[in-house]
């Protein structure tokens, strides 16, 4: 949680200043744009289902350690570990949902999938921050990856083909190929 320094025109988190902050935040982006054209074509060449259950079930057993680690340089090299994972496995998403539906369909469906995404992260975020006022950063990380653990089941057998090939994009006219049927 933010705190002030007194008499400081900086804002601090854990003891880091806000130029430390910022240019961790930087470096944490960065692998996610350097590793998702490589992500994608690992997702195509193993399927993308497969590969986006195996990357988010990674990152959240990365996740775990969030609330465990001492100080702001553990806590970036979570975080870059983080965004390497993100940048692997955050192209299987679309090509799951390419697979999914009909190609008069993909821009909807693409955008209710982020429409999605950015709603379930607007709730996290709200649920976390009571979770973290009440029972701090340690129960705040467990509560995540329990729930991305949950999740991540449920994502898992509700997307489970029929045929268990691997699910790659370029076949949505195929009813048995789909995930959602």
């Amino acid at each position: 949680m933010p705190s002030r320094r007194y008499g400081s025109s900086r804002w601090t988190i854990g003891g880091a200043s806000q130029t430390i902050l910022a240019v961790g935040i930087t470096l944490c982006a960065l692998p996610i744009a350097v590793f998702a054209p490589i992500g994608g074509t690992l997702a195509q060449r193993y399927g993308a289902r497969r590969w986006a259950i195996g990357g988010v079930g990674a990152i959240t057993l990365v996740v775990t350690f969030y609330g465990i680690v001492p100080g702001v340089a553990w806590l970036v090299a979570l975080t870059m570990a983080t965004s390497v994972l993100e940048g692997f496995t955050f192209p299987s998403a679309p090509m799951l949902v390419a697979a999914a539906v009909t190609q008069d369909r993909q821009a909807s469906a693409q955008g209710l999938m982020i429409a999605v995404e950015v709603a379930t992260a607007a709730v996290a975020a709200v649920a976390l921050a009571a979770v973290y006022d009440a029972y701090g950063d340690l129960m705040a990380w467990t509560v995540t990856a329990v729930t991305m653990a949950i999740l991540l089941l449920i994502g898992a057998i509700l997307t489970r083909p029929d045929d268990l090939q691997p699910v790659r994009p370029g076949v949505p006219d195929d009813p048995i190929r789909r995930p959602f049927q």
